[in-house]
Protein backbone atom coordinates (compact mmCIF):
# COMPACT_ATOMS: atom_id res chain seq x y z
CA UNK A 1 0.00 0.00 0.00
CA UNK A 2 1.05 3.58 -0.56
CA UNK A 3 1.79 6.03 2.21
CA UNK A 4 -1.85 7.01 2.49
CA UNK A 5 -3.32 3.52 2.65
CA UNK A 6 -4.93 2.60 5.97
CA UNK A 7 -3.89 -0.52 7.80
CA UNK A 8 -6.75 -1.99 9.81
CA UNK A 9 -5.97 -4.89 12.13
CA UNK A 10 -8.11 -7.92 11.37
CA UNK A 11 -9.47 -6.58 8.07
CA UNK A 12 -8.87 -8.70 4.97
CA UNK A 13 -9.40 -7.93 1.31
CA UNK A 14 -12.83 -9.52 1.33
CA UNK A 15 -13.92 -7.10 4.09
CA UNK A 16 -13.66 -3.95 2.03
CA UNK A 17 -14.21 -2.46 -1.39
CA UNK A 18 -11.65 -0.28 -3.03
CA UNK A 19 -13.27 3.06 -3.72
CA UNK A 20 -13.41 3.87 -7.38
CA UNK A 21 -11.81 7.00 -8.71
CA UNK A 22 -13.91 9.30 -10.77
CA UNK A 23 -13.70 12.61 -12.60
CA UNK A 24 -16.10 15.51 -12.09
CA UNK A 25 -16.52 18.60 -14.18
CA UNK A 26 -16.17 22.02 -12.66
CA UNK A 27 -18.11 24.57 -14.60
CA UNK A 28 -18.21 23.77 -18.33
CA UNK A 29 -14.62 23.08 -19.24
CA UNK A 30 -12.28 22.69 -16.25
CA UNK A 31 -11.85 19.09 -15.11
CA UNK A 32 -11.66 18.48 -11.36
CA UNK A 33 -8.85 16.38 -9.92
CA UNK A 34 -9.46 12.66 -9.83
CA UNK A 35 -11.06 11.61 -6.55
CA UNK A 36 -8.69 9.78 -4.22
CA UNK A 37 -9.35 6.11 -3.63
CA UNK A 38 -9.52 4.38 -0.29
CA UNK A 39 -11.22 1.76 1.82
CA UNK A 40 -14.94 1.37 2.41
CA UNK A 41 -15.24 -0.40 5.73
CA UNK A 42 -17.67 -1.19 8.52
CA UNK A 43 -18.73 -3.83 11.05
CA UNK A 44 -18.91 -7.44 9.84
CA UNK A 45 -22.34 -7.57 8.18
CA UNK A 46 -21.99 -11.22 7.20
CA UNK A 47 -22.19 -12.31 10.84
CA UNK A 48 -25.15 -9.99 11.39
CA UNK A 49 -26.99 -11.51 8.44
CA UNK A 50 -26.34 -15.00 9.77
CA UNK A 51 -27.71 -13.96 13.14
CA UNK A 52 -30.79 -12.52 11.50
CA UNK A 53 -31.39 -15.63 9.38
CA UNK A 54 -30.35 -18.23 11.98
CA UNK A 55 -27.78 -19.81 9.66
CA UNK A 56 -25.33 -21.13 12.24
CA UNK A 57 -24.70 -24.89 12.56
CA UNK A 58 -25.21 -26.89 15.75
CA UNK A 59 -22.49 -27.04 18.37
CA UNK A 60 -19.83 -29.71 17.89
CA UNK A 61 -18.32 -29.67 21.38
CA UNK A 62 -18.90 -28.29 24.86
CA UNK A 63 -16.67 -26.42 27.30
CA UNK A 64 -17.26 -24.80 30.71
CA UNK A 65 -16.30 -21.40 32.08
CA UNK A 66 -17.63 -19.59 35.17
CA UNK A 67 -18.19 -16.21 33.48
CA UNK A 68 -18.78 -15.33 29.82
CA UNK A 69 -18.84 -11.74 28.55
CA UNK A 70 -20.31 -11.21 25.07
CA UNK A 71 -19.05 -8.01 23.48
CA UNK A 72 -15.67 -6.30 23.86
CA UNK A 73 -16.70 -2.69 23.45
CA UNK A 74 -16.21 -0.22 26.29
CA UNK A 75 -18.78 -1.95 28.55
CA UNK A 76 -17.41 -5.46 28.03
CA UNK A 77 -13.78 -4.40 28.38
CA UNK A 78 -14.53 -2.56 31.62
CA UNK A 79 -16.51 -5.51 32.96
CA UNK A 80 -13.44 -7.67 32.40
CA UNK A 81 -11.16 -4.98 33.84
CA UNK A 82 -13.18 -4.82 37.06
CA UNK A 83 -13.31 -8.61 37.42
CA UNK A 84 -9.57 -8.88 36.90
CA UNK A 85 -8.93 -5.95 39.23
CA UNK A 86 -10.78 -7.86 41.94
CA UNK A 87 -8.81 -11.05 41.47
CA UNK A 88 -11.19 -12.90 39.12
CA UNK A 89 -9.43 -14.13 35.99
CA UNK A 90 -11.41 -17.26 35.09
CA UNK A 91 -13.67 -15.74 32.43
CA UNK A 92 -13.86 -15.35 28.68
CA UNK A 93 -14.46 -12.08 26.81
CA UNK A 94 -15.86 -12.60 23.30
CA UNK A 95 -15.83 -10.14 20.42
CA UNK A 96 -17.56 -10.64 17.07
CA UNK A 97 -15.04 -8.48 15.22
CA UNK A 98 -11.38 -9.34 14.79
CA UNK A 99 -10.38 -6.48 17.10
CA UNK A 100 -12.00 -5.16 20.28
CA UNK A 101 -13.38 -1.68 20.82
CA UNK A 102 -16.87 -1.42 19.33
CA UNK A 103 -17.45 2.15 18.18
CA UNK A 104 -14.19 3.14 19.88
CA UNK A 105 -12.08 1.33 17.30
CA UNK A 106 -9.09 2.95 15.66
CA UNK A 107 -6.77 2.45 12.71
CA UNK A 108 -3.39 3.55 11.44
CA UNK A 109 -1.56 4.36 8.23
CA UNK A 110 1.98 5.48 7.42
CA UNK A 111 1.19 9.04 8.52
CA UNK A 112 -0.64 8.56 11.81
CA UNK A 113 -2.95 6.53 13.99
CA UNK A 114 -6.57 7.77 13.84
CA UNK A 115 -10.01 7.04 15.33
CA UNK A 116 -12.82 5.19 13.59
CA UNK A 117 -15.27 6.41 16.20
CA UNK A 118 -15.09 8.09 19.63
CA UNK A 119 -12.21 10.54 19.62
CA UNK A 120 -12.04 12.09 23.10
CA UNK A 121 -12.95 11.67 26.76
CA UNK A 122 -13.95 14.76 28.77
CA UNK A 123 -12.26 15.23 32.14
CA UNK A 124 -14.21 12.99 34.54
CA UNK A 125 -15.93 14.62 37.50
CA UNK A 126 -16.12 13.11 40.96
CA UNK A 127 -19.33 11.19 40.09
CA UNK A 128 -17.41 9.36 37.35
CA UNK A 129 -15.41 7.55 40.03
CA UNK A 130 -14.89 4.36 38.01
CA UNK A 131 -13.57 6.35 35.05
CA UNK A 132 -11.01 7.98 37.34
CA UNK A 133 -10.02 4.58 38.72
CA UNK A 134 -9.53 3.23 35.21
CA UNK A 135 -7.48 6.24 34.12
CA UNK A 136 -5.30 5.83 37.20
CA UNK A 137 -4.76 2.15 36.42
CA UNK A 138 -3.80 3.08 32.85
CA UNK A 139 -1.35 5.75 34.03
CA UNK A 140 -3.36 8.70 32.66
CA UNK A 141 -4.46 10.09 36.03
CA UNK A 142 -1.72 10.80 38.53
CA UNK A 143 -2.15 11.25 42.26
CA UNK A 144 -5.37 11.22 44.26
CA UNK A 145 -8.31 9.94 42.20
CA UNK A 146 -10.73 11.59 44.67
CA UNK A 147 -9.23 15.05 44.29
CA UNK A 148 -11.51 17.68 42.85
CA UNK A 149 -8.86 18.49 40.23
CA UNK A 150 -6.42 15.59 39.70
CA UNK A 151 -3.33 15.77 37.53
CA UNK A 152 -3.43 14.11 34.12
CA UNK A 153 -0.76 12.90 31.72
CA UNK A 154 0.18 15.98 29.68
CA UNK A 155 0.53 13.85 26.55
CA UNK A 156 -3.19 13.00 26.67
CA UNK A 157 -4.52 16.49 27.40
CA UNK A 158 -5.62 18.12 24.17
CA UNK A 159 -3.15 20.73 23.03
CA UNK A 160 -4.11 24.30 22.24
CA UNK A 161 -5.60 25.56 20.06
CA UNK A 162 -8.32 22.98 20.54
CA UNK A 163 -11.50 24.21 18.79
CA UNK A 164 -12.37 26.57 15.96
CA UNK A 165 -15.42 27.40 13.82
CA UNK A 166 -15.46 28.49 10.18
CA UNK A 167 -18.17 31.13 9.92
CA UNK A 168 -18.73 34.09 7.59
CA UNK A 169 -15.68 33.17 5.55
CA UNK A 170 -13.16 33.04 8.39
CA UNK A 171 -12.07 30.95 11.36
CA UNK A 172 -12.96 31.98 14.91
CA UNK A 173 -11.76 30.43 18.17
CA UNK A 174 -14.28 28.16 19.90
CA UNK A 175 -17.37 26.41 18.50
CA UNK A 176 -20.08 28.79 19.76
CA UNK A 177 -20.76 31.34 16.99
CA UNK A 178 -19.44 34.75 18.06
CA UNK A 179 -18.40 36.60 14.91
CA UNK A 180 -20.79 38.51 12.65
CA UNK A 181 -23.99 37.04 14.09
CA UNK A 182 -25.93 40.13 15.10
CA UNK A 183 -26.88 41.63 18.46
CA UNK A 184 -30.07 39.56 18.89
CA UNK A 185 -28.29 36.25 18.35
CA UNK A 186 -25.52 37.31 20.76
CA UNK A 187 -28.09 38.09 23.45
CA UNK A 188 -29.77 34.72 23.02
CA UNK A 189 -26.45 32.87 23.19
CA UNK A 190 -25.60 34.72 26.41
CA UNK A 191 -29.04 33.87 27.80
CA UNK A 192 -28.60 30.22 26.82
CA UNK A 193 -25.17 30.01 28.47
CA UNK A 194 -26.58 31.53 31.66
CA UNK A 195 -29.43 29.00 31.67
CA UNK A 196 -27.05 26.09 31.20
CA UNK A 197 -24.88 27.31 34.08
CA UNK A 198 -27.99 27.56 36.26
CA UNK A 199 -29.27 24.09 35.34
CA UNK A 200 -25.80 22.66 35.80
CA UNK A 201 -25.95 23.55 39.51
CA UNK A 202 -29.55 22.44 40.04
CA UNK A 203 -30.20 19.58 42.47
CA UNK A 204 -33.24 17.43 43.15
CA UNK A 205 -35.07 16.84 46.43
CA UNK A 206 -32.61 14.00 47.15
CA UNK A 207 -29.67 16.43 47.15
CA UNK A 208 -28.11 15.06 43.97
CA UNK A 209 -27.36 17.00 40.81
CA UNK A 210 -30.19 16.68 38.30
CA UNK A 211 -27.67 16.24 35.51
CA UNK A 212 -24.41 14.40 36.07
CA UNK A 213 -22.45 11.59 34.48
CA UNK A 214 -22.88 8.69 34.68
CA UNK A 215 -26.57 9.59 34.71
CA UNK A 216 -27.40 6.85 37.26
CA UNK A 217 -25.54 8.99 39.83
CA UNK A 218 -27.93 11.88 39.24
CA UNK A 219 -31.13 12.86 41.00
CA UNK A 220 -34.11 10.50 40.94
CA UNK A 221 -36.48 13.38 41.68
CA UNK A 222 -39.57 12.71 39.49
CA UNK A 223 -40.26 16.44 39.24
CA UNK A 224 -37.80 16.66 36.36
CA UNK A 225 -39.35 13.88 34.26
CA UNK A 226 -41.52 16.51 32.59
CA UNK A 227 -38.40 17.36 30.61
CA UNK A 228 -38.57 13.89 29.06
CA UNK A 229 -41.96 14.58 27.49
CA UNK A 230 -40.93 17.29 25.03
CA UNK A 231 -38.12 17.90 22.58
CA UNK A 232 -35.23 20.21 23.39
CA UNK A 233 -36.39 22.44 20.55
CA UNK A 234 -39.77 22.85 22.28
CA UNK A 235 -37.98 23.65 25.53
CA UNK A 236 -35.85 26.29 23.82
CA UNK A 237 -38.99 27.86 22.35
CA UNK A 238 -40.52 27.96 25.83
CA UNK A 239 -37.47 29.96 26.97
CA UNK A 240 -37.98 32.36 24.02
CA UNK A 241 -34.72 31.18 22.48
CA UNK A 242 -35.45 31.20 18.76
CA UNK A 243 -32.26 32.43 17.10
CA UNK A 244 -31.24 30.38 14.06
CA UNK A 245 -27.61 30.78 15.09
CA UNK A 246 -28.25 29.37 18.56
CA UNK A 247 -30.40 26.54 17.17
CA UNK A 248 -27.62 25.61 14.76
CA UNK A 249 -25.11 25.41 17.61
CA UNK A 250 -27.45 23.34 19.79
CA UNK A 251 -28.28 21.00 16.91
CA UNK A 252 -24.60 20.55 16.05
CA UNK A 253 -23.80 19.72 19.67
CA UNK A 254 -26.58 17.14 20.05
CA UNK A 255 -25.82 15.52 16.70
CA UNK A 256 -22.26 15.10 17.93
CA UNK A 257 -23.30 12.98 20.94
CA UNK A 258 -26.73 11.60 20.01
CA UNK A 259 -26.83 11.52 16.21
CA UNK A 260 -29.94 13.75 16.12
CA UNK A 261 -30.74 17.42 16.57
CA UNK A 262 -32.88 19.36 19.03
CA UNK A 263 -36.06 18.61 17.07
CA UNK A 264 -35.76 14.88 17.94
CA UNK A 265 -33.79 14.75 21.20
CA UNK A 266 -35.70 15.13 24.45
CA UNK A 267 -35.34 18.23 26.60
CA UNK A 268 -33.95 16.05 29.42
CA UNK A 269 -31.22 14.67 27.16
CA UNK A 270 -30.47 18.11 25.72
CA UNK A 271 -30.01 19.65 29.14
CA UNK A 272 -27.97 16.64 30.23
CA UNK A 273 -25.58 17.22 27.32
CA UNK A 274 -24.85 20.81 28.33
CA UNK A 275 -25.09 20.48 32.12
CA UNK A 276 -23.69 17.10 33.21
CA UNK A 277 -19.91 17.65 33.21
CA UNK A 278 -17.90 19.16 36.05
CA UNK A 279 -14.48 17.59 35.52
CA UNK A 280 -11.43 19.59 36.51
CA UNK A 281 -7.69 19.12 36.30
CA UNK A 282 -4.78 20.59 38.21
CA UNK A 283 -2.87 21.02 34.95
CA UNK A 284 -5.58 21.93 32.42
CA UNK A 285 -8.66 24.06 31.88
CA UNK A 286 -11.93 22.58 33.18
CA UNK A 287 -13.35 22.22 29.66
CA UNK A 288 -10.32 20.25 28.45
CA UNK A 289 -10.49 16.68 27.16
CA UNK A 290 -8.25 13.64 26.98
CA UNK A 291 -7.37 12.46 23.50
CA UNK A 292 -4.69 10.82 21.37
CA UNK A 293 -4.07 10.35 17.64
CA UNK A 294 -6.32 7.24 17.73
CA UNK A 295 -9.00 9.03 19.79
CA UNK A 296 -10.19 6.81 22.65
CA UNK A 297 -8.53 3.88 20.92
CA UNK A 298 -5.59 4.19 23.34
CA UNK A 299 -7.92 3.01 26.13
CA UNK A 300 -9.07 0.04 24.05
CA UNK A 301 -5.48 -0.89 23.22
CA UNK A 302 -4.36 -0.84 26.86
CA UNK A 303 -7.42 -2.75 28.12
CA UNK A 304 -7.06 -5.31 25.33
CA UNK A 305 -3.48 -5.90 26.42
CA UNK A 306 -4.48 -6.27 30.07
CA UNK A 307 -7.28 -8.69 29.13
CA UNK A 308 -5.33 -10.55 26.45
CA UNK A 309 -5.56 -13.94 28.27
CA UNK A 310 -9.36 -13.73 28.36
CA UNK A 311 -10.10 -11.90 25.09
CA UNK A 312 -11.22 -13.97 22.11
CA UNK A 313 -11.88 -11.97 18.94
CA UNK A 314 -13.73 -13.38 15.95
CA UNK A 315 -16.11 -15.18 18.34
CA UNK A 316 -19.85 -14.49 18.17
CA UNK A 317 -22.48 -15.55 20.68
CA UNK A 318 -25.29 -16.89 18.47
CA UNK A 319 -27.67 -18.74 20.80
CA UNK A 320 -28.57 -18.45 24.50
CA UNK A 321 -30.48 -21.00 26.53
CA UNK A 322 -30.91 -19.78 30.11
CA UNK A 323 -31.58 -22.40 32.79
CA UNK A 324 -32.02 -22.05 36.55
CA UNK A 325 -28.53 -23.30 37.42
CA UNK A 326 -26.54 -22.26 34.33
CA UNK A 327 -26.57 -20.61 30.93
CA UNK A 328 -25.80 -22.41 27.69
CA UNK A 329 -24.20 -20.15 25.05
CA UNK A 330 -23.43 -21.30 21.49
CA UNK A 331 -20.42 -19.40 20.15
CA UNK A 332 -19.35 -19.20 16.50
CA UNK A 333 -15.61 -19.17 15.78
CA UNK A 334 -15.06 -17.23 12.53
CA UNK A 335 -11.61 -18.78 11.99
CA UNK A 336 -12.70 -22.42 12.22
CA UNK A 337 -16.39 -21.84 11.30
CA UNK A 338 -17.21 -24.08 14.26
CA UNK A 339 -19.91 -23.57 16.88
CA UNK A 340 -18.81 -24.31 20.44
CA UNK A 341 -21.25 -24.64 23.33
CA UNK A 342 -20.05 -22.80 26.44
CA UNK A 343 -21.75 -23.63 29.73
CA UNK A 344 -21.33 -20.76 32.18
CA UNK A 345 -22.61 -19.77 35.60
CA UNK A 346 -22.94 -16.08 34.68
CA UNK A 347 -23.31 -14.43 31.30
CA UNK A 348 -22.83 -10.71 30.62
CA UNK A 349 -24.44 -9.32 27.47
CA UNK A 350 -22.27 -6.30 26.61
CA UNK A 351 -23.56 -5.69 23.07
CA UNK A 352 -26.42 -3.49 21.76
CA UNK A 353 -29.85 -4.44 23.06
CA UNK A 354 -31.46 -4.78 19.64
CA UNK A 355 -29.30 -7.87 18.93
CA UNK A 356 -30.18 -9.75 22.13
CA UNK A 357 -33.63 -11.07 21.04
CA UNK A 358 -31.99 -12.62 17.96
CA UNK A 359 -29.80 -14.85 20.10
CA UNK A 360 -32.16 -15.26 23.06
CA UNK A 361 -35.74 -15.60 21.75
CA UNK A 362 -37.06 -16.44 25.23
CA UNK A 363 -35.83 -13.18 26.79
CA UNK A 364 -38.36 -10.89 28.53
CA UNK A 365 -39.70 -8.23 26.20
CA UNK A 366 -37.91 -4.89 26.26
CA UNK A 367 -37.93 -2.14 23.65
CA UNK A 368 -34.41 -1.12 22.58
CA UNK A 369 -33.67 2.48 21.64
CA UNK A 370 -33.50 3.65 18.07
CA UNK A 371 -29.99 4.07 16.70
CA UNK A 372 -28.41 6.81 14.62
CA UNK A 373 -26.12 5.79 11.74
CA UNK A 374 -22.79 7.51 11.27
CA UNK A 375 -20.08 7.85 8.65
CA UNK A 376 -16.45 8.43 9.68
CA UNK A 377 -13.83 9.35 7.08
CA UNK A 378 -10.08 9.57 7.52
CA UNK A 379 -8.45 11.83 4.94
CA UNK A 380 -4.70 11.64 4.37
CA UNK A 381 -3.59 15.09 3.21
CA UNK A 382 -0.18 16.21 1.93
CA UNK A 383 1.77 19.44 1.29
CA UNK A 384 0.09 21.17 4.20
CA UNK A 385 0.69 24.81 5.01
CA UNK A 386 1.09 25.15 8.77
CA UNK A 387 -1.44 27.98 8.99
CA UNK A 388 -4.19 25.95 7.28
CA UNK A 389 -4.78 23.33 9.99
CA UNK A 390 -4.07 24.88 13.38
CA UNK A 391 -6.68 23.38 15.74
CA UNK A 392 -7.55 19.90 16.97
CA UNK A 393 -11.31 20.19 16.27
CA UNK A 394 -12.57 22.20 13.28
CA UNK A 395 -16.26 22.74 12.50
CA UNK A 396 -17.94 24.46 9.57
CA UNK A 397 -20.99 26.59 10.38
CA UNK A 398 -24.08 25.08 8.71
CA UNK A 399 -21.93 22.31 7.28
CA UNK A 400 -23.41 18.99 6.24
CA UNK A 401 -21.11 17.05 8.54
CA UNK A 402 -19.80 17.66 12.04
CA UNK A 403 -16.37 18.87 10.94
CA UNK A 404 -13.13 17.04 11.57
CA UNK A 405 -10.38 16.48 14.11
CA UNK A 406 -6.71 16.60 13.21
CA UNK A 407 -5.51 13.18 14.32
CA UNK A 408 -1.91 14.37 14.11
CA UNK A 409 -2.56 17.41 16.35
CA UNK A 410 -1.14 15.71 19.46
CA UNK A 411 2.22 14.92 17.88
CA UNK A 412 5.25 16.79 19.19
CA UNK A 413 6.58 17.48 15.69
CA UNK A 414 6.73 21.15 14.80
CA UNK A 415 6.48 20.62 11.04
CA UNK A 416 3.75 18.29 9.81
CA UNK A 417 3.48 18.40 6.00
CA UNK A 418 1.25 15.28 6.10
CA UNK A 419 -1.79 14.87 8.32
CA UNK A 420 -4.81 12.65 8.85
CA UNK A 421 -8.11 14.49 9.24
CA UNK A 422 -10.96 12.48 10.80
CA UNK A 423 -14.29 13.72 9.45
CA UNK A 424 -17.64 12.88 11.09
CA UNK A 425 -21.05 12.83 9.47
CA UNK A 426 -24.38 11.83 10.99
CA UNK A 427 -27.32 11.32 8.64
CA UNK A 428 -29.71 13.13 10.98
CA UNK A 429 -31.79 14.64 8.17
CA UNK A 430 -33.35 11.20 7.55
CA UNK A 431 -35.28 8.71 9.67
CA UNK A 432 -32.83 6.13 11.09
CA UNK A 433 -33.98 3.22 8.91
CA UNK A 434 -33.81 5.31 5.74
CA UNK A 435 -30.47 6.76 6.83
CA UNK A 436 -29.02 3.27 7.34
CA UNK A 437 -30.12 2.25 3.87
CA UNK A 438 -28.48 5.33 2.35
CA UNK A 439 -25.33 4.83 4.40
CA UNK A 440 -24.84 1.28 3.15
CA UNK A 441 -26.04 1.78 -0.42
CA UNK A 442 -23.92 4.83 -1.29
CA UNK A 443 -20.56 4.20 -2.94
CA UNK A 444 -17.13 5.36 -1.87
CA UNK A 445 -17.19 7.86 -4.73
CA UNK A 446 -20.57 9.26 -3.66
CA UNK A 447 -19.48 9.80 -0.08
CA UNK A 448 -16.12 11.24 -1.12
CA UNK A 449 -17.82 13.74 -3.41
CA UNK A 450 -20.16 14.86 -0.62
CA UNK A 451 -17.35 15.17 1.93
CA UNK A 452 -15.25 17.38 -0.35
CA UNK A 453 -18.31 19.51 -1.19
CA UNK A 454 -18.77 20.10 2.54
CA UNK A 455 -15.13 20.79 3.39
CA UNK A 456 -14.50 22.89 0.28
CA UNK A 457 -16.19 25.86 2.00
CA UNK A 458 -13.19 26.18 4.30
CA UNK A 459 -10.55 24.30 2.29
CA UNK A 460 -10.99 24.95 -1.46
CA UNK A 461 -7.84 22.98 -2.42
CA UNK A 462 -8.35 19.96 -0.20
CA UNK A 463 -9.11 17.56 -3.08
CA UNK A 464 -5.69 18.23 -4.60
CA UNK A 465 -4.00 17.76 -1.22
CA UNK A 466 -5.79 14.50 -0.34
CA UNK A 467 -4.02 11.27 -1.37
CA UNK A 468 -6.47 8.81 0.22
CA UNK A 469 -9.83 8.82 1.96
CA UNK A 470 -10.88 5.79 4.00
CA UNK A 471 -14.47 5.42 5.17
CA UNK A 472 -16.12 3.53 8.01
CA UNK A 473 -19.90 3.08 8.10
CA UNK A 474 -21.65 2.63 11.46
CA UNK A 475 -25.28 1.55 10.79
CA UNK A 476 -26.15 1.51 14.53
CA UNK A 477 -23.64 3.99 15.91
CA UNK A 478 -25.49 5.36 18.96
CA UNK A 479 -28.80 5.46 20.79
CA UNK A 480 -31.06 8.47 20.13
CA UNK A 481 -32.62 9.80 23.39
CA UNK A 482 -36.01 10.83 21.99
CA UNK A 483 -38.82 12.10 24.25
CA UNK A 484 -39.90 9.28 26.54
CA UNK A 485 -36.48 7.59 26.62
CA UNK A 486 -35.88 8.48 30.26
CA UNK A 487 -39.22 7.02 31.34
CA UNK A 488 -38.52 3.76 29.52
CA UNK A 489 -35.12 3.13 31.11
CA UNK A 490 -36.48 1.23 34.11
CA UNK A 491 -37.79 -1.53 31.85
CA UNK A 492 -34.38 -1.84 30.16
CA UNK A 493 -32.51 -1.91 33.45
CA UNK A 494 -34.57 -4.71 34.94
CA UNK A 495 -32.91 -8.06 35.69
CA UNK A 496 -33.79 -10.31 32.75
CA UNK A 497 -32.53 -13.51 34.37
CA UNK A 498 -30.66 -14.23 37.62
CA UNK A 499 -27.67 -15.52 35.62
CA UNK A 500 -27.69 -12.94 32.81
CA UNK A 501 -26.46 -9.39 33.27
CA UNK A 502 -26.84 -6.66 30.65
CA UNK A 503 -23.98 -4.17 30.38
CA UNK A 504 -24.28 -1.52 27.66
CA UNK A 505 -24.79 2.23 27.29
CA UNK A 506 -28.26 1.37 25.92
CA UNK A 507 -29.31 0.99 29.56
CA UNK A 508 -28.74 4.75 29.93
CA UNK A 509 -30.22 5.62 26.56
CA UNK A 510 -27.14 7.65 25.57
CA UNK A 511 -23.99 6.32 23.91
CA UNK A 512 -21.23 7.81 26.06
CA UNK A 513 -18.02 6.30 27.40
CA UNK A 514 -18.91 6.97 31.03
CA UNK A 515 -22.31 5.30 30.67
CA UNK A 516 -20.92 2.18 28.97
CA UNK A 517 -18.18 1.88 31.57
CA UNK A 518 -20.62 2.29 34.45
CA UNK A 519 -22.80 -0.61 33.31
CA UNK A 520 -19.78 -2.80 32.61
CA UNK A 521 -18.50 -2.27 36.15
CA UNK A 522 -21.97 -2.75 37.68
CA UNK A 523 -22.38 -6.10 35.90
CA UNK A 524 -19.02 -7.22 37.26
CA UNK A 525 -19.96 -6.09 40.76
CA UNK A 526 -23.20 -8.09 40.65
CA UNK A 527 -21.28 -11.20 39.61
CA UNK A 528 -18.73 -10.72 42.39
CA UNK A 529 -21.55 -10.33 44.91
CA UNK A 530 -23.24 -13.64 43.96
Amino acid sequence: MGSGAAVIKGITRRDFLIGSSGALLLGCSEQAPRLPSGLLLGPDHSIGHKLRDGQFPVATREIHTPILIAGAGIAGLNCGWWLQRNGITDFQLLELELVAGGNTRSGQNAVSAFPWGAHYLPLPGTDAHYVRMLLADLGALQGDINALAPTYDERLLVQAPDERLFINGAWQEGLIPRVGIGASAKREIQQFEALMNEWGERKGADGRYVFTIPSAMGSADPAFLVLDKITFKDWLQQQNLRSDVLHWYVSYSLRDDFGAGQDRVSAWAGLHYFCCRRGQAANAESNSVLTSPQGNGWIVERLSKILQPQLKTGHTLVRIDAQFNSVSADVYDSATQEVIRIICEQLVWAAPLFVLPRVWPAMPHIIPPDYAPWLVANLTVNNIEEHEFTAWDSVIYQGQGLGYVDSTHQTLQFHRPQRVLTYYHTLSNLAPREARQQLLASSHETWTTQIFADLRKAHPHLEKQCSAIDLWRWPHAMAIPVPGFRSSLLSRQQTLHPRIQVAHSDLSGVSLFEEAQYWGVKAAQKIIAT
